[in-house]
């Protein structure tokens, strides 16, 4: 009788641990979910650009490094805002700034997380920009994979329709913004197929690596310009971002661009972002004009 006592104890334990090892299991991958959702909404809300690029600059500080056709378009640009003539600058008109030059403007705009989908949502004439959390050409989702920095505040659920990667730039379209995204939410996550994939806010899609999202962005318009000075760019440019938190209300957003025809080399600029306690409000380009206010302020 002892010897059978002493096998039932040994397989109390044995039970006792594996079930000890399975809710341990089961508790680590509740924390791993956990993380992936605080990683998911940590970029969650508004934001402002602490200091407006009215002319962008590398980040040691230095003009671009433009080709000599492009800096001539951009000479002339300069001279032409000097005598009063924006005819060169779309926004004029209240089609969109597209990107980078919306990321770039003294105008907030709210990150909602949806995955797998990213939402900028910019308070400018009501524009917005979808990063698609996968790789277009697999779509294979992309998975957020640290915990980001504690106390940042999450946020609901994303927007039920999103306007277009690049949207309309026809200037009648401008006060109403883009119309909605027609297959949003489709299942798989495919991205839907465009007749014109040229547009102001180009096609980008995104990846986490560690705490930071990565974000490029090609299919741009080039009838769209990088700052409110008028730096041009061509149809080959490919912008990769990498918006990472500094802190619980500082975002950093490194700006890469890769553009042959405009520039002799790759280069990029960094900018950054307080979190801000405003609410994206109606705004329509066309009512400030009539009031006598500038498209860009």
């Amino acid at each position: 009788m002892t010897g059978l006592g002493t096998v039932r104890a040994d397989r109390g334990r044995l039970l006792r641990g594996a079930a000890l090892a399975t809710l341990a299991a089961i508790a680590a991958l509740g924390l791993q979910g956990q993380a992936a959702l605080a990683q998911d909404t940590a970029l969650n809300g508004v934001w402002r650009i602490e200091k407006p690029v009215d002319a962008v600059r590398t980040s040691e500080g230095e003009a671009p490094p433009l080709t000599p056709q492009a800096n001539r378009a951009y000479q002339a640009h300069l001279s032409a805002r000097k005598r009063g003539d924006t005819s060169f600058d779309s926004t004029t008109w209240c089609a969109a700034a597209g990107t980078p030059r919306m990321m770039l403007m003294n105008s907030p705009f709210e990150i909602v997380v949806n995955d797998p989908y990213i939402a900028f949502l910019h308070e400018w004439n009501w524009w917005a920009r979808i990063v698609y959390l996968f790789d277009a050409r697999a779509n294979q989702p992309a998975q957020p994979q640290e915990l980001a920095l504690p106390g940042t505040p999450g946020a609901g659920a994303g927007p039920p329709t999103m306007p277009p990667p690049g949207g309309p730039e026809a200037p009648g379209d401008a006060a109403g913004g883009p119309p909605p995204l027609p297959g949003l939410g489709m299942p798989g996550g495919a991205m839907p197929e465009l007749s014109d994939p040229n547009g102001p806010m180009g096609i980008s899609t995104g990846k986490w690596e560690g705490k930071t999202l990565v974000i490029e962005t090609t299919n741009l318009r080039p009838t769209t310009l990088i700052d409110n000075s008028g730096l041009p760019h061509g149809e080959r440019l490919t912008i990769t971002e990498r918006l990472t938190l500094r802190g619980p209300d500082l975002l950093e957003d490194r700006i890469r661009f890769d553009d042959p025809d405009t520039f002799t080399r790759p280069w990029e600029t960094v900018v950054t972002y307080r979190r801000d306690n405003h609410e994206i409000r109606e705004d329509v380009c066309l009512d400030r004009i009539k009031q006598g206010e500038p498209a860009v302020r």
